[in-house]
C-alpha cells in the first residue's frame, strides 16, 4: 500500500526553477539601482559633511574654564579639500581664535584632521554662544551648530 506518492521529476523542477526566481526577484529588490562602482564608496557631498560641537562644562561660575570639541564627519579621511583647514572659533564674549595650521605637504597617504580642541575661560557672568567655523574666510567654509554656555556670578553673601 503506497500512502505517498513522490512528485515526478518535472514538478521537482519546476519548482527549484520558480524559487530561484523569486530569490532573483528578492536580490534585485535589495538592491540600489546606482551602479556598484558608485555603491561601495559613499558619495561625500558638502550636505553630508557635519561639524559637531560639545562643550564641558556647559554652565559654572566666573571665571569658567570650559573645553571644547569639534568633530568633523562626513568627509573622506584622505580628501584634499579638508585637509589643513585653518579654525576660527569665536567664544560669544568678544575673544576669538584663529589658527592656520603649519602642514607638511599633501601625499598619499596623508590623513585630514577631523578633531579640533580649545580651552577657553569666560570671565564674566553671562549666556554666551560658541561657534566653530573651518576653512579661510570668504570661501567655503564649514560651520557648526551654536553651543550655548552660561556663566554664574559667584555670590558671597548668601541671600
Amino acid at each position: 500500500m503506497i500512502l505517498f506518492d513522490p512528485p515526478s521529476r518535472g514538478i521537482i523542477l519546476t519548482m527549484a526553477r520558480n524559487l530561484l526566481i523569486i530569490a532573483l526577484l528578492l536580490l534585485c529588490l535589495s538592491c540600489s539601482s546606482r551602479p556598484a562602482s558608485q555603491q561601495e564608496t559613499p558619495d561625500r557631498t558638502s550636505g553630508d559633511l557635519k561639524l559637531i560641537l560639545n562643550a564641558a562644562p556647559r554652565q559654572g561660575f566666573a571665571p569658567l574654564r570650559v573645553s571644547f570639541e569639534g568633530n568633523l564627519s562626513g568627509a573622506e579621511t584622505n580628501d584634499r579639500k579638508y585637509y589643513c583647514l585653518q579654525e576660527e572659533w569665536d567664544f560669544g564674549d568678544g575673544a576669538k581664535s584663529t589658527e592656520k595650521p603649519n602642514c607638511d605637504p599633501f601625499g598619499p597617504d596623508t590623513k585630514i584632521k577631523t578633531e579640533f580642541f580649545v580651552d577657553h575661560v569666560f570671565e564674566k557672568e553671562g549666556n554666551y554662544t560658541i561657534k566653530l567655523a573651518l576653512g579661510e574666510e570668504g570661501k567655503d567654509q564649514i560651520h557648526s551648530r551654536q553651543v550655548s554656555i552660561v556663566v554664574l556670578e559667584r555670590s558671597l553673601n548668601p541671600g
